[in-house]
């Protein structure tokens, strides 16, 4: 039981530096060396746990992100869930599809609603 709490310990000290704004070089060493933390306490191997995209995202992107832009704030879902959302609409014109196709045909739709957005946006 104390390793769980270790994970919620570290993420707990990694949300404390995750906001929006510009962190100074000690806060940028400090999320950093909360981020190796939650690495270690998740990735301990009697834990069993698996891996899920977000924390992935964290432990191995979000590091040479602070390093670069000095900041959290880029590590959002909003991107995702925008996406999620924009599939779901797409879900009911490919139930017939085989799995590839469904993948093909939604990175296809995405792309041009995107595109087709991104050209409204600009005018």
């Amino acid at each position: 039981m104390k390793r769980f709490r270790l994970v919620f310990e570290a993420l707990r000290d990694v949300k404390k530096l995750a906001k929006s704004k510009t962190l100074s070089e000690d806060e940028k060493k400090a999320a950093i060396q909360s981020i190796k933390a939650f690495r270690e306490a998740i990735t301990y191997p009697l834990l069993k746990l698996t891996m899920q995209p977000k924390a992935h995202f964290l432990i191995s992107h979000m590091p040479e992100q602070i390093e670069k832009y000095a900041s959290m704030n880029f590590f959002s879902e909003q991107s995702i869930e925008s996406m999620h959302a924009s599939i779901n609409k797409d879900m009911f014109n490919v139930t017939s599809f085989n799995d590839f196709d469904k993948l093909l045909n939604f990175m296809i739709w995405h792309n041009q609603r995107v595109g087709f957005n991104d050209n409204i946006i600009r005018k």
